[in-house]
């Protein structure tokens, strides 16, 4: 039978971005410069963030593998329970996936940057950036009991998911020695609802950091030359990082609480130095 896809109303951002800023004369000689600046930047709404409506996109099932004879094997005799199952086409369900009210990510910015006019048409000056990207667009397990009762899918206190300690060998993989830590996992309880159903919005607890402290040596255009050189000090770091399926909201960092154990730290394209020279 030929199926039409409805036609649905998904969801638009309106967003204010406010910057504000100024530069000061420090000495009052025309050659030094203070300047500070907050801004807000909103992402813009990405089709990826909602393609997965799209009865044509592909989707995958799966599963947990038991496998009961300890053959290294799937076979016939192994156990399998359905963990996530891919959806028919003609029962996608906007309500059921994404959060028609979510807002826009956005970053705030932060910089404060001292200038100086050394002659000759060259400045140098050294600036302080701090930005904090929040309300990350992202999937989440929600078991489809809905957006007020999603954390249960990947909360640390979700009653579906149960903590357990271990003893970690470390690096080494030897018992009983010096890089041995305490560590745990999480472990889901038989009384969850089981099947995965992944929902779109923001998630509160999602967050990107970048600082950096620039130092930046600028010789305009004269005498039929120019050069720009600058060296970044930095560090981003948070819990979310910032690659391809990362950025469009489809990572695993909300999937089970299992993704919140040591989540905080550097990101993957973290660069912690820089230099560059162009001339």
């Amino acid at each position: 039978a030929d199926y039409q896809n409805p036609e649905m109303d998904v969801m638009s951002w309106e967003n204010f971005s406010p910057r504000l800023g100024f530069a000061y004369d420090l000495f009052g000689d025309n050659k030094t410069s203070l300047r500070a600046s907050w801004s807000r930047y909103h992402e813009t709404l990405l089709i990826e963030y909602f393609s997965r409506l799209n009865p044509l996109y592909p989707q995958t099932s799966e599963w947990y593998w038991t496998d009961t004879n300890d053959n290294l094997f799937p076979d016939d005799e192994d156990k399998y329970d359905l963990l996530e199952a891919a959806q028919n086409p003609s029962d996608i369900d906007l309500e059921k996936n994404l959060d028609k009210e979510a807002t826009a990510p956005y970053t705030d910015e932060f910089a404060l940057g001292i200038e100086r006019d050394l002659g000759n048409d060259l400045t140098t000056g050294l600036i302080f950036i701090y930005r904090h990207n929040r309300n990350l667009f992202e999937n989440f397990n929600d078991y489809g009991l809905g957006l007020n009762e999603a954390w249960k899918g990947y909360s640390p206190e979700s009653p579906f998911w149960e903590k357990f300690e271990f003893q970690d060998p470390g690096d080494d993989g030897v018992f009983g020695t010096d890089d041995d830590i305490r560590s745990y996992c999480y472990a889901e309880t038989n009384d969850s609802p089981g099947i995965r159903n992944f929902y779109y919005s923001n998630v509160e607890l999602s967050f990107r950091k970048y600082t950096a402290l620039q130092l930046v040596l600028n010789k305009r255009m004269s005498h039929q030359w120019q050069m720009l050189a600058s060296l970044v000090w930095s560090k981003a770091w948070g819990n979310v990082n910032g690659s391809f399926e990362e950025s469009m909201g489809d990572s695993n960092a909300f999937n089970t609480p299992n993704s919140f154990i040591y989540a905080d730290g550097r990101l993957d394209y973290d660069r912690p130095l820089i230099i560059k020279i162009q001339s």
